[in-house]
């Protein structure tokens, strides 16, 4: 588990969505990250919520492209539903704020019907 929290620390997109999607398993479908001990429950939560805030590249979206925008913002989403899902909706309750919300907003505005379906399909 420590390896998989070592990996959300990475800067690369894919490597994120990858390891997220193993925690959106443990969280939807099992107990695993229930079993951890507070350590590492607590290491965990905080990067999702780093992860959920999604510093620096959202605070840059103006420079990216519209697919890294999607895939940040489903990289916040998902995240989000990690914490939902394991309980630790205390935390979430300061994420939903209107940056992200505008994001969102933003991203359903674009022109682009095949990047919003993309998105859809991917979160």
């Amino acid at each position: 588990m420590e390896h998989l929290i070592t990996l959300l620390q990475s800067s690369h997109v894919d490597i994120l969505l990858g390891v997220l999607s193993v925690f959106y398993s443990f969280a939807n479908r099992s107990n695993e990250i229930d079993k951890q001990s507070i350590q590492i429950k607590e290491k965990l939560f905080n990067r999702l919520v780093y992860l959920a805030q999604c510093g620096t590249p959202v605070n840059l979206s103006y420079k990216m492209s519209s697919d890294q925008r999607l895939l940040w913002i489903q990289i916040r989403l998902r995240s989000l539903s990690i914490l939902i899902l394991s309980s630790a909706a205390s935390q979430v309750k300061c994420l939903l704020h209107d940056n992200l919300t505008e994001e969102l907003i933003e991203i359903l505005h674009l022109s682009d019907a095949a990047s919003v379906v993309c998105f859809v399909s991917l979160s």
